[in-house]
């Protein structure tokens, strides 16, 4: 396994207490006293920051409306061992009802996240929460995931989940997409000592361009005193870049992405976690690197980028992911998580991929188990057709401008076949 994929393994406990205690929440404002110990858990295990409890309350403002909320927090010994920020989702396909558990922050927005419990205790706290769920609600499937690249520990968590009552749930597992990781070296140079021969050339050309024509290049973080102004330069680069392609462009894609993320942006700038990087050759600012940071890793959400005109020779992902890698480096930041899908610029500068995984769990009952497969199988043509060919294909063909992405499909593909 790589050091990737241990980030957040940890010992096996050597005294795993017999009982597991657990408090249920239906409101964030019920938990906001247990904030700071809610984001020191997260980081803990190396959880990412779409599991902090600002990133998960603000996503309830915006998209958990007609949804219900339950909050899981397990304990062991008077120690967090799991924080399982959940909700239940009425998704209606005609007269089909299906009521779908998910975490918290995981539709509408293209994120991934690790399991929030501590790996010595998946075996004793995932069977809980399932008794727990058959208890207290009347659902129709979960859905853990979508479960991050670098998660160590999905073998002893499929297990875990299969400790339950012989026939009372199924359990499906299911592999959708990758996801890139940057693995930081000690310095920049030693991070490009790290690529292909052909790669390390294309990049020091570069930067030795700039310095031929004089040219000087800066980067810097949003401060309190430059936030505002740089979060709108930034989106409007953003959607200009897109939009000239015939792309609506993240803000223009997801539904009140951009009130989410002005006002999530803004808070987590106070908790010193954003880290929004301008970048400019001279005094023309080239680009933005919309980010966070939690723990020792980068959360690399979006890009923007100018149009360099004649500097079209400077290549903007390589001098824009330099500028990134010095300061994370600066930091003590030891990886880049760049999200979903497979970038070949990426991929180029050394990303590493790694596959996105989920696990279905649902009732056994006869009637239940034809009401899944009915629903994942609409849901699996509706991505199809939407995603995959309106939207990929048929539409870009067409002239047609692409408009904000329906929410049915966005509440529904990622638990599809």
């Amino acid at each position: 396994m790589s050091r990737i994929g241990q980030t957040i393994q940890h010992e096996e406990a050597t005294d795993v207490p017999t009982e597991v205690e657990v408090q249920v929440f239906r409101t964030f404002e019920e938990v906001a006293s247990m904030k700071q110990g809610w984001d020191e858990f997260m980081e803990s295990i190396g959880a990412e920051i779409f599991l902090a409890y600002d990133w998960c309350r603000v996503w309830w403002k915006y998209y958990g409306e007609g949804r219900e909320l339950i909050i899981f927090i397990f304990r062991c010994n008077g120690t967090i061992s799991g924080i399982f920020p959940l909700c239940l989702d009425n998704i209606w396909f005609g007269p089909l009802r299906t009521r779908a558990i998910k975490f918290v922050g995981t539709d509408f927005m293209p994120i991934t996240v690790s399991v929030p419990v501590r790996p010595e205790f998946i075996a004793r706290v995932i069977p809980r929460l399932l008794s727990e769920l058959h208890s207290r609600l009347q659902w129709n499937i979960l859905h853990i995931g979508p479960i991050c690249g670098k998660y160590g520990s999905f073998e002893d968590l499929v297990r875990a989940c299969r400790q339950n009552p012989e026939g009372s749930f199924h359990i499906r597992t299911k592999t959708s997409d990758v996801q890139t990781y940057f693995q930081l070296a000690d310095s920049w140079e030693k991070q490009i000592a790290s690529l292909s021969p052909r790669q390390r050339t294309k990049t020091r050309r570069i930067y030795k361009e700039i310095q031929s024509k004089g040219t000087r290049l800066e980067s810097s973080f949003a401060s309190k005193d430059s936030f505002a102004q740089m979060f709108e330069a930034f989106v409007v680069m953003h959607q200009s870049y897109w939009n000239k392609l015939g792309q609506p462009g993240h803000f223009g894609a997801w539904p009140a992405s951009y009130e989410f993320h002005r006002e999530i942006s803004r808070i987590q700038l106070d908790h010193n976690r954003l880290r929004l990087l301008g970048i400019k050759l001279d005094d023309q600012c080239i680009g933005y690197e919309y980010m966070y940071r939690l723990g020792s890793t980068y959360y690399w959400f979006l890009s923007a980028r100018a149009d360099l005109g004649n500097d079209s020779r400077i290549d903007f992902h390589r001098v824009a992911f330099g500028e990134k890698v010095e300061k994370a480096i600066k930091e003590n930041v030891k990886y880049i998580d760049s999200m979903q899908a497979k970038y070949e610029y990426k991929i180029v500068m050394g990303g590493k991929l790694f596959p996105i995984k989920n696990i279905f769990i649902y009732p056994a009952t006869l009637r239940n188990r034809i009401r899944i497969r009915l629903f994942r199988s609409i849901a699996w043509i509706l991505n199809i057709c939407y995603s995959k060919l309106w939207r990929a294909r048929i539409a870009p063909r067409l002239g047609i401008r692409l408009k904000s992405l329906w929410r049915i499909w966005i509440r529904s593909h990622r638990l599809s076949w």
